[in-house]
């Protein structure tokens, strides 16, 4: 099971990057970022965590932040899909803290479209290389992920993984 977290301005009925994953048992839920707290949001996603006991977390964008934060403290691995890390930058998010070194472990991995015209990538991948994160940097692409088939290899990557690890004795 992956567990799909949208973007800001997203849901699951029109987000592209969730209707393209190509990995069959998957399940996204719509949050209304701007209208619920901090709080609010991580309770939601603990309550679907809980329910749906996904293997992977996959998050866009701002779902790309909370599949961070849901990663560290559920001890799920996720990939982040251009991720929004500094919520807080401009106050937009007042009650959110932004993403750290400490956030980016041996659980998070991230597919990186350096055409981001939205999020600086390239201080996230210097995040990643700092805490040997798993990540894919690709030249080119935007925010609304271009190279969906590099994308969904790199999921498949990180699910095999963690089908291997499951075997293993």
């Amino acid at each position: 099971m992956i567990l799909f977290m949208h973007g800001l301005l997203s849901n699951r009925i029109i987000n592209t990057k969730y209707k393209n994953i190509r990995y069959e048992n998957k399940i996204c839920k719509t949050v209304h970022y701007h209208r619920r707290t901090y709080d609010e949001v991580s309770s939601f996603y603990d309550t679907l965590i809980k329910i749906h006991k996904p293997k992977l977390i996959v998050g866009h964008s701002m779902g790309g932040y909370w599949s961070i934060i849901k990663s560290n403290e559920h001890n799920i691995p996720c990939v982040a899909l251009n991720p929004y890390i500094t919520p807080n930058r401009f106050g937009t998010f007042y009650d959110y803290n932004n993403l750290t070194k400490k956030h980016f472990n041996s659980n998070v991995n991230l597919h990186l479209e350096s055409g981001d015209m939205l999020l600086d990538m390239d201080e996230i991948r210097i995040f990643a290389e700092m805490n040997n994160c798993n990540y894919q940097f690709l030249d080119g692409g935007s925010h609304f992920i271009k190279y969906t088939d590099k994308m969904n290899d790199f999921i498949e990557l990180i699910i095999g993984d963690l089908d291997e690890k499951m075997y293993c004795i």
